[in-house]
C-alpha cells in the first residue's frame, strides 16, 4: 500500500472523527442554561467544526487526487 495514500487515509478518518466530537461538544452545551460565556464557547467551538470541517474536503479532494484508486473509481 502506498504510504501516502495510507496517511491520508488516517488523516481523513480522525478528522471525521472529530467532527463528531464536536458535534457532541455543542449538543452538550446547547442542552444546557445558554448564558454569555457559554455563547462565547459554543462560537469558539463552531469555529473549530467550520475548520476540520473544511480539512475534511481538503482531505477527501487530496485522496481523490494522489491516492492509490484515483479518479477513475
Amino acid at each position: 500500500m502506498d504510504a501516502t495514500d495510507l496517511v491520508l487515509a488516517i488523516l481523513h478518518h480522525l478528522l471525521v472523527f472529530s467532527l463528531a466530537g464536536i458535534i457532541a461538544a455543542e449538543f452538550v452545551l446547547v442542552r444546557n442554561d445558554m448564558t454569555a460565556s457559554t455563547v462565547r464557547r459554543l462560537a469558539r467551538i463552531d469555529r473549530h467544526y467550520g475548520m476540520v470541517a473544511m480539512l475534511v474536503i481538503v482531505v477527501g479532494a487530496a485522496r481523490v487526487t494522489w491516492g492509490l484508486k484515483g479518479w477513475e473509481f
